[in-house]
């Protein structure tokens, strides 16, 4: 008897869901929040934290149900950031803040999910996406320890060097590294190249959990990705090509990402003198990329098998 009413308490609770799960114009914290420890990273932006929005949306289904045009503002603020977050994940060079961003637009793609009425397939996201996600952060961890190893034994080495060469500064691509080992970011992409080589398992759980979230199958992330865009197609057309582009451009710099920390040559001393990481590092990844591959069981889109659906 009171849309109005309604209207106004679901768009309040929008702007509720655009500061917990980081979405246009509140998503600015998340990027910044990349500073603290690696594996409480995974841990916020992964599975707890920035998901919480979402869940709150899938709750209240029966009051959006109720307001058409309240579900429509929803799935475009999701499928917005989603594109938006995308290219700018484009254009980072720190391997966690390329993650940060890929997160904010992955629960662009949940919202969207979600606000269009698909509630199946946008929580189904929300559980793959924490697989593989979680696997990216750790891994990124892995990595910028490797390099940090590295980057401490070159040092420890030029240090004991017979013939030393007074100072001398080494420019790294803007980060100033002298013979007092000041300023670099074992973070930095331009840091990097050619770990595949020196961090071999640390590159193939990386290569699993980028082909889960740029949507490859039979991978996780292709299902749960796969089934939003399915529902955008057939209900919001112009949520559907903005989810696409975006999609288009998760693989882009998660391919550019993989291109600038594995392969090419070492472009640093540090790089070149990485090491791979211990298995109380390495083993969890595994078992984290075990369920990227096989996460998607949880809501196959085949008769007898829309597990997760008929739960919900």
């Amino acid at each position: 008897t009171q849309p109005w009413l309604i209207i106004a308490i679901t768009l309040f609770m929008l702007v509720g869901v655009a500061g917990k799960s980081a979405q246009i114009p509140l998503y600015i914290w998340l990027p910044d929040a990349m500073a603290g420890p690696t594996p409480v990273s995974a841990l916020i932006h992964a599975a707890t934290m920035v998901t919480a929005g979402v869940y709150l949306i899938t709750r209240s289904a029966p009051i959006y149900t109720l307001v058409p045009q309240a579900q429509y503002i929803v799935a475009m603020v999701g499928a917005a950031t989603a594109l938006f977050a995308a290219t700018i994940a484009v254009g980072q060079y720190d391997i966690k803040k390329v993650l940060a961003y890929s997160t904010i637009s992955q629960l662009g793609f949940m919202v969207a999910a979600v606000g269009m009425g698909a509630y199946v397939a946008g929580m189904f996201h929300l559980i793959t996406h924490a697989f593989f996600k979680a696997l990216l952060f750790l891994s990124a961890g892995s990595v910028i320890l490797g390099v940090e190893r590295g980057h401490h034994a070159h040092a420890h080495h030029a240090a004991h060097d017979e013939k030393p060469k007074g100072k001398h500064k080494k420019e790294e691509h803007g980060h100033g590294h002298d013979d007092h080992g000041e300023v670099f970011d074992p973070g930095d992409m331009r840091n990097m190249g050619g770990l595949r080589k020196t961090m071999p398992v640390t590159f193939w759980l990386y290569m699993i959990g980028t082909l889960a979230l740029a949507g490859i199958f039979p991978f996780a992330g292709f299902w749960s990705k796969d089934e939003i865009l399915l529902d955008a197609s057939l209900h919001f057309t112009s949520v559907y090509w903005q989810l696409t582009i975006a999609a288009f451009f998760t693989a882009f710099y998660m391919g550019r990402q993989i291109w600038m920390v594995f392969f090419g040559e070492a472009r640093t001393d540090a790089a070149k003198h990485a090491e791979e990481s211990p298995k109380v590092m390495t083993v969890p990844l595994m078992v984290l990329a075990v369920l990227s591959v096989a996460g998607g069981a949880l809501n196959l889109p085949f008769e007898g098998f829309h597990n997760l659906g008929h739960w919900l």
